[in-house]
């Protein structure tokens, strides 16, 4: 209502002066000037208002309040207030009358008070035109009324919990309490409410414990003294009584608990709600802290550590810290690498400082790990290295192979590189057949005599002849040759023969026919006339032949045949046979010497005695 509408109203801002001219009455009666809102002196009702929306302000009556300590009245201006006057302070003693701004009205009018602050209804002691008592003194009396137009202020607090705002949320922890008051600079705060997530406001007289894990929007009001209430204030957070979720993560070179300097040791960690704002970790050796601190982004930096037995502990605080139980993880630090071994099986020689073997020498590499074990070994002949699983063999070409070998345990660490060198023989030996004395041959087949000795030879360019074998007749088993034999059977012989390295390559197997030649060749003498007499020449009887006789030689050999023939006369130097006939030119007697020899030197040694004669008679004869 506006003040157009207090028609008759006497009312001055500030100061209402009120005359009343009755001397007598004064004298006699105490008059008691009373305020009244509506039907009522005061309201003093403890009613909180009500609401039929949750969340929303309870209403609340305006009321006139009395301060009991200093006995000001305060209203708001939005009342309307009438004069009363009483002869009794006492609510039902004695009379009260309504007093009517206009007495030819029906109806008492209200009035109301415009602006903040104090308001004053003065009634004078002294007379009517000077105001003031006999003594000279303002005897007057004043009666205050102060308009309360400010509302409170109501604030939230929040307390006893960690605070974490992410930009999206504000988060607390554990042990939150809530509390609303409000502060009001006239008339005073009577009431403070308070809503939980819009259920309907109740008086606040203690703190709210915020103990679910859940999203609240908490909200609260003031109400002063006088009915006037404050702007609604909000707090909308979460609440996180949840720890982190944290794990190690070894992301390489871990087994069964083993680990190297090379492994990779994360920690990493969830949180569902204010998120997750550190990880505090511990290394510790038979009790003895090593490392210690806050995890960051980095893996964990193991590699100034021993080798030896560990434990790894650690656990994970969120953003309002609530903290997870502790995680324990215990470890061996591995730095040993695997010991790696090798062997060169079948077929291997050892000369002067190198070692030879064949393509079908198998190369053994074994490895051993005293912790973790062994992840794999690996070998290099060449560029390209390659996981070992099986004994392997060197390929062409000839000659030195360097073979380069290694091991890694299942921890990343690496023994050294072993280098091995290694002669690769491929070729096979050569072997040929020797004879010591005489032989003959036609085609595959030699003849030898008796002193004929046989012999091998063997030859190899790699890594040496180790051993020469041999057969005769097609022997079941090959013997060693030692040394040069003879042959001694009549039979035939086939002879195989073949050699051996040093690394076991075997030469082809060759063979060839010998046969025994110990007969001396056959001799024939055939004079070219007939005997024209015979003489007794040295007791010996010895056929005569005229002059002009040739004596025809001739010999044969069963086996490896003739291969020359000498001869002498009368003991003459002896000379090679070209055609098979001895001419006889001198006269008397002629002893001829032949000498036949084979082709593997057996000689067959005759003679041959013929007279010549000259005489006429003889040849008259």
């Amino acid at each position: 209502m506006t003040p157009k509408s207090w028609a008759g109203s006497v009312l001055v801002y500030n100061q209402i002066a009120w005359v009343i001219m009755m001397s007598r009455l004064l004298k006699t009666l105490t008059i008691i000037l009373c305020i009244t809102i509506g039907y009522s002196e005061t309201s003093e009702s403890s009613d909180h208002g009500k609401s039929d929306k949750k969340g929303e302000k309870l209403s609340h009556s305006y009321r006139v309040y009395k301060n009991k300590d200093t006995n000001e009245v305060f209203l708001t201006k939005y009342q309307k207030v009438y004069l009363r006057l009483a002869t009794s302070p006492n609510k039902g003693d004695g009379q009260s009358v309504l007093l009517h701004s206009n007495i030819n009205l029906k109806e008492a009018q209200p009035f109301m008070f415009l602006g903040p602050g104090k308001h004053k209804l003065v009634h004078p002691l002294g007379d009517v035109t000077g105001g003031l008592a006999e003594d000279g003194q303002d005897k007057s009396n004043v009666f205050s009324v102060t308009v309360d137009d400010d509302v409170p202020q109501a604030t939230i607090a929040l307390k006893n919990a960690v605070r974490h705002e992410d930009g999206k949320k504000i988060w607390f922890g554990k042990g939150l309490k809530g509390s609303i008051s409000a502060t009001d600079a006239t008339s005073g705060v009577r009431w403070s409410y308070y809503s939980v997530n819009g259920k309907k406001y109740k008086v606040f007289n203690k703190s709210i414990s915020f103990d679910k894990e859940k999203d609240y929007v908490f909200t609260g009001y003031g109400l002063d003294q006088v009915g006037l209430t404050s702007e609604v204030v909000r707090k909308k957070f979460s609440i996180d009584l949840t720890p982190p979720s944290t794990k190690k993560r070894v992301t390489s070179y871990e087994h069964k608990g083993n680990i190297s300097p090379k492994s990779k040791i994360k920690l990493v960690g969830t949180d569902s709600r204010s998120g997750l704002n550190h990880i505090h970790f511990s290394i510790s050796r038979n009790g003895k802290e090593e490392l210690s601190g806050l995890y960051g982004q980095d893996d964990l930096d193991i590699s100034k550590l021993k080798q030896g037995h560990y434990q790894l502990s650690w656990y994970g605080v969120d953003q309002v810290k609530n903290s997870e139980s502790k995680h324990k993880w215990n470890f061996y630090l591995d730095r040993n690498p695997p010991k790696v071994n090798y062997k060169a099986a079948q077929d291997v020689y050892r000369f002067r400082g190198k070692v030879w073997v064949s393509t079908r020498t198998k190369i053994q590499l074994s490895s051993e790990d005293n912790k973790a074990g062994v992840e794999r070994t690996e070998y290099k002949v060449g560029k390209k290295w390659s996981p070992y699983t099986q004994p392997f063999m060197l390929n062409k070409p000839d000659g030195r192979h360097v073979v380069n070998f290694r091991s890694l345990d299942k921890v990343g660490n690496y023994s050294q590189h072993f280098k091995q060198s290694w002669w690769l023989d491929s070729t096979k030996p050569k072997i040929s057949l020797k004879f010591i004395g005489p032989r003959y041959n036609q085609g595959q087949k030699y003849f030898v005599g008796l002193q004929t000795e046989v012999s091998f030879l063997g030859t190899d360019k790699g890594a040496g002849v180790k051993s020469l074998h041999y057969s005769l007749d097609k022997a079941a088993e090959a013997k060693t040759y030692d040394k040069p034999f003879r042959i001694t059977s009549p039979v035939p012989q086939i002879v195989s023969y073949y050699a051996v390295d040093q690394v076991n390559n075997r030469s082809k197997d060759k063979r060839l026919q010998i046969i025994l030649d110990k007969e001396a060749p056959q001799v024939f003498f055939h004079p070219s006339s007939k005997p024209v007499a015979e003489k007794v020449i040295g007791g010996k009887k010895v056929k005569s032949h005229m002059k002009g006789t040739s004596i025809y030689v001739g010999a044969t050999d069963d086996l490896s045949g003739v291969r020359k023939i000498m001869y002498s006369v009368n003991g003459s130097k002896k000379k090679q046979l070209k055609d098979s006939t001895i001419y006889l030119k001198q006269d008397g007697l002629m002893i001829v010497d032949v000498q036949v020899f084979d082709n593997v030197n057996n000689v067959s040694n005759k003679s041959y005695s013929v007279h010549i004669d000259n005489s006429k008679d003889m040849l008259a004869h």
